[in-house]
């Protein structure tokens, strides 16, 4: 859920502040505005004294911001991946309607679908090059996927694990976690991130779920108590 944790006045200029002598746990807010049947934006809370300004008519286009290095670089993302996530769209409600997958018409919509991905992984790599101590690199880090290495082979060509990619990922899913800060919980990618490796990497019968478990918690056991409480 998501949870109210204060509301905002704004006067008759259109300025409303925030102040207060203890800091807001770090993490990504949600402005939102009632009257405007609950339309909102992110903020990222990990920093004081900073101002952002921006307009009704497109609240990520025309945001501006000052004194923030985490708001700049996500604004910055979301202005990049604006336009990709619109052109995604149109791609997938033409692909989903074309049930020959060998088709001329088909591959070419896939190939473009694939591009649009491989734009959003080189950009969102280079932001994290760009900014490679703020909080929201470490939420870049966790929406990326994991690369896997080509895979080891026998000398007749044959590969030595035939589930290498499998067991790969199930063994640095967490590399680019920081366990030690506790912001990226008040965030809209940790859980997602946390959830899939039950759903995907985990064999649905007890013992395994109980292996699975412990390892989690031992990963994470003594970097953040928030944390810990959290995945536990």
């Amino acid at each position: 859920k998501r949870f109210i944790k204060d509301t905002l006045f704004f006067d008759a200029k259109g300025v409303a502040a925030i102040k207060g002598k203890k800091n807001i746990p770090s993490g990504v807010y949600l402005i939102a505005f009632p009257s405007m049947r609950y339309s909102s934006f992110d903020v990222i809370l990990n920093e004081t004294n900073f101002n952002i300004t921006t307009d009704t008519l497109n609240f990520i286009k025309n945001a501006t911001v000052k004194n923030s290095v985490e708001n700049q670089e996500m604004f910055e993302d979301m202005k990049y991946m604006l336009p990709l996530g619109q052109e995604n769209d149109s791609l997938q409600k033409l692909i989903i309607v074309i049930d020959d997958k060998e088709s001329p018409a088909f591959k070419a919509l896939a190939s473009k679908i694939d591009d649009i991905s491989k734009k959003i992984v080189v950009h969102r790599k280079a932001m994290a090059k760009k900014y490679p101590q703020t909080y929201y690199t470490k939420l870049l880090k966790i929406m990326l996927d994991i690369e896997v290495p080509t895979p080891p082979r026998n000398k007749d060509g044959s590969l030595v694990d035939t589930f290498y990619n499998y067991h790969f990922i199930k063994q640095h899913y967490y590399d680019d976690v920081d366990f030690a800060d506790s912001g990226i919980i008040r965030s809209p990618v940790f859980q997602h991130k946390f959830l899939k490796y039950f759903d995907s990497y985990t064999h649905p019968h007890y013992d395994s779920i109980i292996v699975a478990i412990d390892s989690m918690l031992n990963i994470v056991r003594g970097k953040n108590a928030e944390m810990f409480q959290y995945c536990l």
